[in-house]
C-alpha cells in the first residue's frame, strides 16, 4: 500500500465522517425545532388556561359581590361592609398579580 492509496483511503474516510456528522446537525436541528414548536404550543395552552381561569374568577368575584350586596340591604352590619372591603383589597392584589403574567 502506497502513499498515495493512503492519502485515498484518509480522504474517504474523512468524507464518511464528514456526512455523518452533518447527518447527525440535520437531525439535532429539527428535534431543536420540534422541541421549540412544542414549548410554544404549551405555552400558548397555559395562556389560554390562564386567561380561562381569569374570567372564571372574575365571574365568582362579581357573584360573591352580589351577595354580599343582598346581605346588605337585608341587615345593615358593618361585618358586611368590612368582608366586601377585604374582598376587595384580595381582588386589586390578585389583578395585579394577573398582569405581571401577561
Amino acid at each position: 500500500m502506497n502513499n498515495f492509496d493512503m492519502q485515498k483511503t484518509q480522504q474517504k474516510n474523512m468524507r464518511q465522517i464528514y456526512s455523518s456528522l452533518q447527518n447527525y446537525q440535520m437531525i439535532k436541528k429539527k428535534n431543536i425545532l420540534k422541541i421549540k414548536k412544542n414549548n410554544m404550543n404549551y405555552f400558548c395552552k397555559n395562556q389560554k388556561r390562564i386567561k380561562w381561569n381569569y374570567f372564571q374568577k372574575e365571574k365568582k368575584f362579581k357573584y360573591v359581590k352580589f351577595l354580599i350586596k343582598i346581605q346588605n340591604k337585608k341587615n345593615k352590619n358593618l361585618s358586611h361592609i368590612q368582608n366586601l372591603k377585604n374582598l376587595k383589597m384580595q381582588y386589586k392584589l390578585w389583578k395585579k398579580m394577573i398582569k405581571g403574567l401577561f
